[in-house]
């Protein structure tokens, strides 16, 4: 259907466009436009299907754009939209390749338009000219019927030069753009015009991207090469606009950047992957791909994912085939991470990259198909990039980076790679740093290019980790540890051998032993993995050489490695080759070398320093936890050499080996170090080496018949009780088979050996169990007797063989025994027994023999039974033979006897022994001799050790119980005759040995029968307790004291009451306490020797309660009384209460110590001492010793205690410190208790008085004292009583500090000691205000602090500092005020508050009446009075006061805003967490629009707070006097704070005009001055409001110099921040307008010229709003020249910025007061005001839209003529309007000027008094007025065909200007 046809909108659009002419193509262009929309899916099928005359519209265009608007108008913009709209149907489309057509030269034109509109609808419409978007291209069939029409419209674009027209354009639009970007803010909405130039620049590059990425058989190859070659040329300018803030600039410049890469050859290509790279576009397309949502240097622009194709795509166009960028590459991201590996991310298995991704992507993506494709088919493969890609080129090098950059986003720890957020952060900030800094570079360096080749990432976290080989060795050893059996291999079999050549190199080069532990390790483990591939591996000597070297950690590593590498036949070659066996044999033979003290598995390896360095850093990382482990692994000699033995037994297993044959002839001393292994402790090392040995031999016969010369033989004889099956075979095998002269001629090796009849039946015994039974089994009959005496024997004869090979072995372990013929083959003699003491069958002597002491009892029992029988014959033996020699000898026989049995067997039936009395006989026996009484004490002190076992379940081996032997020893009169057999050999004197068995055995009875050994020490009177007492010399502690000691602590432990009062009378306590003071350590002087120790703990257990009877209590009395005075009471307490008392006293006692409990200084261990001294002979006698109560330490009596706590002492204690518990006192109490002793010592000295309790306080507890606890008060009399309370003040605030429970009882003792702040002495007050501080946040406290806030006050300036201390600080008085002003106040988040608790209010009210802001506006302004610090200090309170209420504002606020000005204001809030701000602003002068403060400003501001503290001051001192008379005030205090306003007063800054918190005058005197004008504005719109009013109530000239004023600084802004006018809001223009028509010449010319500048941003309003209304009654009454001038040149500059205004002063009547200015008429007309008016008039007649209108206007009153003369130059125009002329029917001449200045006179007062009130439309001037002067026109249709326009204009001002081309909303 043709479009005649067609009754659509779209057809009749298209219809009148094709039937349209020059004149009225305007017209028809408009209609399609804003009917047939781009953007309607609906419109768009509409017009594929019309059909139009394309070659007619065609013509319409060319001469449209030829002739009738040109390139920079507007309309050509309209023009380019319909020609794109066209371009949509067919047949328009296919003239567009015509021959001899230059259709698209218009569309061309266009695109180099400087408008950016023009050049917007130029640039779409050619890429619809280029792409061909004619109707939906989703079939086949239409793709290919799209080829032809777009095959010509690409021709026809080349020939008619539109590729170099397009680069023209692409460069200027391009520079356009990029300076439009610049000037955009972060986040600031695009200005239209920026819209259309970003929207051009775009399309621009989509028309080169469809031409080179998308031929689609439609380009020609070579205009495309050479088009990519021109665009080379200004590659600049694609790369720049690579970053654009645009994201379709971006895509599209991409795009074009990648059609070049991929039409260039490679060098072409180089060229452009190297420019991209050395201006850093490489780098940012990097950093977006690996961060889409990443910062731009400009803006932050977030990318989408098509961005991120586009974009990826483009960095693997740079990247492939470039070395420079892939060295680029890897310098900042992984090598692994790029090549194509599996890695566990994120615990999932994934593949990182796809096998061929790149080349996937990039044919897809630009399928290139020319429509040249014989040229493109003859083009040589590979000779553009394009092709290299669609052949497959770089298939295996490619990298697919949109699966990298996907994964980077994942985390990774493997082998080979590490990623995670840390290191992925690193990259981008690495990437985003030198962006920046590339970007700041070329700020200052324009051309600089970026250095690329410096730049690397350098990941900290990788930087740990040691790699090789591409592994991270770490991750490596620690995979491979946890990899389970049958897994996936850790290493792919690809990378094995060259890992492990690596490692293997790796580990030969480094030095450091944990690395090489960690590789070698590694290599171990990797070799597991795969040992099918290390056949003839040949780094088996390497392995052989670290097993050499001395690291026993590396050496066991390599061992257990070569236990996997010797299981292959094949390696054994390299291992034996090299010294291996040697290397084995050498780890085998060291288990004879002399063993070190050493313990498994805390060794060090030889070659490491063992010295201890205290400077060297113990490494902790991950190798030294590797070799750690190792080492903590570490195998013995035995176990290494149980290794080496596995290893050849390895060797020796291979099957069709031919080195079990080999080994034994090439190291033949390997059977000798075999057999003499059998000298070894472990007897698994034996066993192995005996298998191994049985190995070698069956494989090797030929060395058993000289077997004998290695010693064999004569080892396995003399080790007979303990062969093994192994060597018995092999005896049994070989030892008749030995050549001569080892052996007899077919006899034994035997032989020489063992006895004759011995030799005969082994040679007969064929069988193997009988050969051994007869070697190892007794046998005693006629023919032989061999038992185990006679293999001793025989063991004892072969020794002389054994001991000296041992002895060298130890020395040399490789040592080889020796064969000797003569030596070795001499006959064993054997001796016979002779009689011998038998009891039980046994011998007794034998028993005791060297040889016999392996020997053991067959029945230890009977044997035992047997000899406490004879126990009693023995002692009746001795005293009939009156102690002969035999007699003495036999009986020490039988007790050395029963010690065997005792000690060896512990045979359970000596537990009851029956034979005490015959043995205590003995004991007794001095006759018998030392010895034997020696042999008899130590048999009953074995005997009283003996535990009875009884057995229980079958999960027990036994439950002690009670020994039976000391119930029979006591029974047997053990004890008494023990004790005095002690007490006669200490009296005596005899020998320590015989003392020391005595005290064992005691201490045994006492322990086991404490009440009888208890009963036996009370009954011998003080003898035995004080020989005890005897034995222990402090002067040289020895075992005597220690057994002592013990045998003490057993009879105290007894329940007996006696003991303790014995202790006493017998002085032993004394010397226990002695022992616990003076006993020296052997290392430093405090340090606590055992015995003093033990001794503390005695005198523990003596004054301790065991059952709290009174009875107990009372025998305990003495000994507290005498441990209470000789270690102070501190220390008595501390040993009675403290679980760790024991320790803590043992320590103390040897140190100074001066605690609040405990002072033990070395004077009192003086004074002890010489207590001593006196006291020591009267304990060292038998009497009963007398200890004197009234015993005190003299340094000690001057030191006042409360509680057992020393009161300085404890007040100098750090925070923190507590009374210990042991003291039964708690910190409550003695708060409490100290506090009551404050209140009776402050009344007793007149220094506190009797006042009313606030209520809520609370009486204190009362605390249980103990009996020496004093009741006076504990200071002396005479002394100051300030310092005491002082000092009790001090208790209290460490009490308070340390604990803060204690403030919630309210005692009414802190209120009292609060009050003593009153007193002039300053560590008093100082302690005072210390306690305040404390109880800072503590609601229940601060409510006792708030009754002496008055005080407190008074102390800012009334303190009594002390001299030196400066105490109490003024930091300290500013404290407490601050503990006031915050926690004062009862808390509203606690609720229930107490009875006088006060609100903040409340407490804010009560420092205002005594005046505190006074008093710190005393100290913030006495800048030479007080230091920084304490004036900050003092701001800070301030702030607090103005922020505690959610009231806007705080009375103390008000106050300090009156008294410092109210400049403070707006940071007084802010003190708190900014106290400098005050001080700073107080200190420093200065003066600008925000602040005024001068010298003179201040000077009042501290005259005024001095005055106010004059009086408040005066009140302080007399309030103080009298609360030290009485404890009040003389009267209260009120300061009044909120008339301090009235009292203050600043005349100074009252002089100064405000504007909110800016000063006026100074903005007027600072014009430069950059203030906030979003702040200041708004109470300036007000300010002038109020002036105005003000102003036209009275007009005084100070009113008139205020709006000057703020007229003036109205104009600053506005010139500092021009964009400012376009907020100002309608009203406030117009007000502004209004001031206009004020008479004073000031205020009209301050006004003008800020409206003038206004007017440059707000034209378009100004327009609207009708700001001639004002400006044009100026021209008619000007003050003067200037106000003239200016209203004149801001009507011209409306009149150029919008044509309404034209319209305006026609309809104002301001064209004919503009006549009377070229007349001179009218006020200061001077020449330049005419010649500025006749440029008006010009200005006005040239106008687009109403310039006829206005020409019209002025010809009505004037002439036709001046239609030309308007054209003229203004000194023309003046000229013309003098000079006489004739036109048409009017007479231009001096009469009809004169009348028609009088008919525009006689109308200007009406005009000009109703200019400001008219409305639009109203028409001042009367036009009939004219025509009494002129002629009415006989046609009067045009003039009223006029006025129907003008009456048009009214409805519609801007229906005629042209309108912007519509564009895509969502493009923009």
């Amino acid at each position: 259907m043709s479009c005649f046809q067609d009754q659509s909108i779209e057809a009749k659009c298209c219809r009148e466009v094709a039937r349209a002419e020059l004149k009225t193509w305007k017209l028809a262009f408009e209609k399609l436009v804003n009917n047939v929309k781009l953007e309607s899916k609906a419109n768009m099928e509409k017009l594929y299907t019309i059909s139009t005359n394309g070659k007619k519209v065609w013509l319409l265009v060319e001469d449209v754009a030829a002739h009738e608007v040109k390139v920079s108008n507007k309309d050509y913009a309209l023009l380019m939209k319909g020609t794109a709209l066209f371009l949509k149907t067919k047949k328009f489309y296919a003239e567009i390749g015509r021959r001899g057509t230059k259709h698209l030269q218009p569309i061309l034109n266009g695109t180099l338009s400087d408008d950016a509109g023009v050049a917007f609808e130029s640039m779409r419409a050619l890429l619809f000219a280029v792409k061909y978007t004619i109707g939906p291209l989703s079939t086949e069939s239409a793709k290919r019927r799209a080829i032809a029409p777009r095959k010509m419209a690409r021709a026809a674009f080349f020939e008619q030069r539109g590729d170099d027209m397009l680069i023209d354009a692409l460069v200027h639009i391009g520079k356009k753009a990029n300076a439009a970007a610049s000037l955009l803010k972060p986040d600031q909405k695009q200005p239209i015009e920026s819209r259309y130039i970003f929207n051009a620049t775009s399309l621009c590059l989509q028309v080169f991207a469809e031409l080179m990425t998308k031929p689609e058989e439609s380009t020609n190859l070579k205009s495309v090469i050479d088009l990519r070659g021109k665009l080379c040329k200004h590659i600049e300018t694609v790369m720049e606009l690579l970053r654009h803030i645009d994201e379709e600039i971006r895509i599209s410049a991409a795009k074009v950047l990648s059609g070049m890469i991929l039409l260039s050859k490679e060098k072409e290509v180089a060229q452009l992957q190297n420019e991209a790279l050395v201006r850093g576009i490489a780098l940012w397309i990097l950093y977006i791909c690996v961060n889409p949502q990443g910062t731009d240097i400009v803006h932050t622009k977030y990318f989408s994912e098509k961005s991120m194709t586009v974009f990826r795509n483009l960095f693997g166009l740079l990247h492939d085939g470039n070395v420079k960028m892939q060295k680029f590459v890897e310098k900042i991201l992984p090598i692994s991470l790029l090549s194509s590996s599996t890695y566990r991310v994120d615990g999932k298995k994934v593949k990182f990259l796809d096998p061929d991704p790149l080349s996937r992507d990039i044919t897809k993506a630009y399928p290139f198909k020319f429509t040249d494709k014989r040229l493109q088919a003859n083009i040589p493969p590979g000779t553009i990039r394009w092709q290299l890609y669609s052949t497959g080129r770089f298939k295996k090098t490619a990298i697919d980076w949109h699966e990298v950059m996907t994964n980077l986003d994942m985390k990774a720890s493997a082998p080979r790679l590490i990623w995670n957020n840390n290191t992925k952060k690193t990259l981008l900030d690495s990437l985003l740093l030198e962006i920046h800094e590339f970007a700041e570079q070329k700020k200052v360096m324009a051309g600089e290019k970026w250095e690329y080749e410096g730049f690397e990432v350098l990941y900290d976290e990788l930087k740990k980790e040691y790699e090789v080989g591409g592994y991270y060795l770490r991750l490596l050893l620690m995979s491979l540890e946890k990899k389970k059996p049958g897994g996936k291999p850790i290493v792919p079999e690809s990378d094995v051998k060259h890992l492990m050549n690596k490692l293997f190199i790796k580990a030969t080069v480094e030095l450091k032993r944990e690395e090489k532990i960690a590789l070698v390790k590694t290599m171990s483990l990797i070799y597991d993995e795969h040992k099918s591939q290390f056949h003839n591996w040949n780094q088996v000597p390497y392995l052989v050489s670290l097993m050499q070297q001395n690291d026993i950690v590396m050496r066991d590593l390599v061992v257990e490695f070569l236990q996997k590498v010797l299981d292959d036949p094949s390696n054994v070659s390299g291992f034996v080759d090299n010294h291996g066996i040697q290397t084995l044999v050498g780890m085998l033979v060291a288990v004879h070398k002399e063993k070190q003290e050493e313990v498994k598995h805390t060794r060090k390896p030889s070659n490491v320093d063992n010295t201890e360095d205290s400077n060297k850093v113990k490494r902790t990382d991950f190798f030294a936890r590797v070799a750690a482990d190792l080492s903590a692994k570490t195998n013995t000699v035995e176990e290494l050499a149980g290794e080496a033995v596995l290893l050849l037994k390895n060797i020796f297993n291979h099957k069709g080996s031919q080195y079990d044959k080999v080994i034994p002839r090439r190291y033949p001393q390997l059977i000798n170090h075999l057999i003499q292994t059998m000298f070894a402790e472990d007897k698994k090392l034996v066993r192995n080496c005996e298998e191994l040995l049985s190995q070698v031999l069956a494989k090797n016969a030929r060395v058993i018949p000289t077997l004998a010369k290695s010693g064999l033989f004569i080892f396995v004889l003399q080790q007979l009780s303990s062969c093994s099956d192994v060597m018995m075979h092999l005896i049994h095998k070989c030892h008749m088979r030995q050549l001569k002269p080892y052996a007899p001629e077919k006899g034994s090796v035997l032989t020489p050996y063992l006895p004759g009849p011995l030799v005969m039946k082994l040679r007969d015994a064929t069988d193997e169990k009988e050969f051994r039974s007869l070697l190892l089994k007794d046998t005693t009959d006629p023919s032989v007797i061999w038992g185990e005496e006679q293999r001793k024997e025989l063991a004892g004869a072969l020794e002389k063989f054994v001991t000296p090979l041992k002895v060298d072995l130890k020395m040399q372990p490789d040592t080889i025994f020796q064969y000797d013929e003569k030596r070795d083959t001499q006959p064993v003699f054997y001796k016979s027994l002779k009689e011998e003491l038998c009891v039980g069958n046994i011998y007794l002597r034998l028993l005791f023999l060297e040889e016999m002491k392996d020997y053991k009892l067959s029945d230890s029992k009977m044997f035992a039974l047997d000899l406490m029988a004879y126990m009693t014959v023995a002692a009746r033996e001795m005293k009939d033979t009156e102690y002969s020699l035999k007699s003495v000898e036999d009986c020490k026989y039988v007790l050395k006897a029963q010690l065997l049995v005792v000690d060896k067997y512990k045979e359970r039936i000596m537990t009851n022994y029956s034979a005490f009395k015959p043995l205590f006989e003995i004991m007794e026996a001095r006759k018998a001799g030392p010895e034997t009484q020696d042999l008899a004490g130590t048999l009953v002190i074995s005997l009283l050790r003996m535990q009875e076992t009884a057995a229980s379940d079958k999960n027990q081996a036994g439950v002690i119980t009670v020994k039976n032997n000391v119930k029979r020893c006591v029974e047997a009169g053990g004890t008494e005759r023990l004790v005095m057999h002690f007490v006669t050999l200490v009296e005596n004197k005899v020998e320590d040995i015989l003392l020391l068995e005595t005290l064992e055995a005691l201490i045994i009875l006492t322990q086991n029968a404490t009440m009888e050994m208890s009963k036996v020490a009370v009954k011998t009177g003080l003898k035995f307790l004080t020989c005890i007492g005897r034995l222990m010399d402090v002067e040289k502690p020895d075992k005597k004291m220690d057994l002592c000691l013990t045998l003490l602590e057993s009879l105290i432990d007894s329940n007996d009451f006696h003991i303790p009062q014995a202790m006493v009378d017998s002085g032993i306590i004394l010397r226990i306490i002695q022992i616990a003071v003076e006993v020296k350590g052997e290392g430093k002087d405090d340090d606590v020797p055992k015995v003093a120790h033990e001794s503390v703990d005695l005198i523990k257990k003596c004054i301790s309660s065991r059952i709290g009877t009174p009875e107990e209590e009372k025998a305990r009395a003495g000994v507290r009384t005498v441990v209470d005075k000789l270690l102070t009471p501190g220390i008595f307490l501390m040993l009675q209460h403290d679980q760790k008392g024991i320790d803590k006293v043992a320590s103390h006692l040897r140190k100074e110590t001066k605690t609040p409990t405990i002072i033990w200084t070395t004077p009192i261990r003086k004074e002890l001492k010489e207590f001593f001294r006196k006291e020591e002979r009267e304990i060292s006698s038998y009497q009963q010793w007398d200890f004197d109560e009234s015993f005190e330490y003299e340094e000690l009596k001057s030191e006042p205690v409360w509680d057992h706590v020393y009161l300085k002492i404890y007040a100098e204690q750090k925070l923190g410190y507590k009374l210990p518990g042991y003291l039964g006192i708690s910190t409550g109490e003695f708060f409490h208790s100290l506090l009551k002793m404050l209140m009776r010592f402050g009344r007793e000295k007149d220094l506190l008085h009797d006042t009313e309790a606030a209520p809520g306080l609370a009486e204190p507890p009362k605390p249980e004292r103990s009996v020496s606890a004093p009741l006076q008060i504990p200071f002396p009399e005479g002394a100051d009583p300030l310092k005491h309370l002082t000092v009790l003040c001090r208790c209290v605030l460490h009490i308070l500090k340390s604990d803060q429970s204690l403030h919630k009882n309210r005692d009414q003792g802190l209120n009292d000691l609060f009050k003593l702040i009153v007193h002039p002495y300053g560590p008093l007050q100082d302690a005072v205000l210390q306690v305040v501080k404390v109880c800072k946040a503590q609601s229940d406290s601060m409510q006792m602090v708030l009754n002496s806030t008055k005080w407190i006050v008074c102390m800012l300036h009334n303190s009594q500092r002390s001299p030196g201390k400066h105490e109490p600080s003024l930091m300290l008085v500013l404290d407490a005020i601050e503990a006031i002003v915050q926690s004062g106040a009862w808390p509203e988040s606690m609720g229930n508050p107490p009875p006088g608790a006060k609100t903040f209010k409340e407490v804010e009210t009560h420092l205002l009446d005594h005046g505190l802001p006074v008093m710190l506006g005393l100290v913030i302004t006495g800048m030479g009075d007080f230091d920084k610090k304490e004036r900050m200090r003092a701001s800070a309170i301030c702030g607090m006061l103005c922020n505690e209420t959610g009231e806007a504002q705080t009375d103390t606020y008000r106050a300090l805003h009156s008294m410092f000005t109210g400049q403070i204001g707006k940071f007084l809030p802010e003190l708190e967490a900014h106290p400098s701000k005050m001080v700073e602003f107080f200190d420093k002068l200065h003066h600008n629009p925000e602040v005024y403060w001068t010298k003179e400003v201040r000077n009042e501001v501290i005259n005024g707070i001095q005055g106010e503290a004059k009086e408040l001051l005066k009140w302080q001192r007399k309030a103080l006097e009298s609360a030290r008379n009485c404890g009040e005030e003389h009267e209260p205090c009120k300061w009044e704070a909120k008339t301090v306003g009235r009292r203050i007063k600043h005349p100074s800054l009252a002089r100064q005009l405000r504007v909110g918190d800016f000063f006026v005058y100074e903005l007027v005197n600072f014009p430069h001055y950059q203030l906030d004008p979003h702040i200041y504005l708004p109470p300036f719109w007000l300010k002038l409001e109020e002036q105005k009013k003000a102003l036209a109530e009275t007009g005084t000239a100070q009113t008139v110099k205020i709006v000057v004023a703020l007229i003036e600084s109205l104009g600053i802004v506005v010139n500092n921040l021009p964009h400012m006018a376009q907020e100002f809001e309608i009203e406030n223009l117009i007000s502004l307008y209004q001031m206009l028509e004020n008479p004073q010449t000031d205020i009209r010319q301050n006004v003008l010229e800020v409206i003038h500048k206004v007017v440059n941003e707000t034209w378009e309003p100004a327009a609207k709003e009708r700001l001639v209304r004002y400006i044009v009654p100026l021209l008619a009454d000007s003050p003067n020249e200037d106000v003239m001038l200016m209203a004149i040149q801001l009507l011209i500059e409306l009149v150029r910025r919008s044509s309404p205004v034209v319209q305006q002063i026609a309809h104002l009547g301001g064209h004919a007061i503009l006549i009377l200015i070229c007349f001179g008429k009218l006020k200061n007309c001077t020449k330049k005001v005419k010649c500025e008016a006749a440029s008006l008039i010009g200005k006005m007649i040239n106008d687009g839209t109403h310039g006829i209108y206005a020409a019209e206007e002025f010809c009505l009153i004037l002439t036709d003529d001046f239609k030309t003369a308007f054209m003229m130059k203004p000194e023309a125009l003046l000229n013309f309007f003098l000079e006489d002329h004739e036109s048409k029917e009017r007479k231009w001449n001096k009469k009809n000027r004169d009348q028609i200045i009088e008919v525009l006179e006689e109308q200007l007062p009406f005009m000009v008094d109703n200019m400001s009130t008219s409305k639009v439309g109203d028409r001042l001037f009367d036009d009939e007025r004219v025509f009494e002067v002129w002629p009415r026109p006989e046609k009067e249709a045009k003039h009223e065909d006029i006025k129907k326009e003008m009456e048009d204009d009214k409805v519609d001002g801007n229906q005629n200007a042209p309108k912007l081309p519509e564009m895509n909303e969502e493009k923009v």
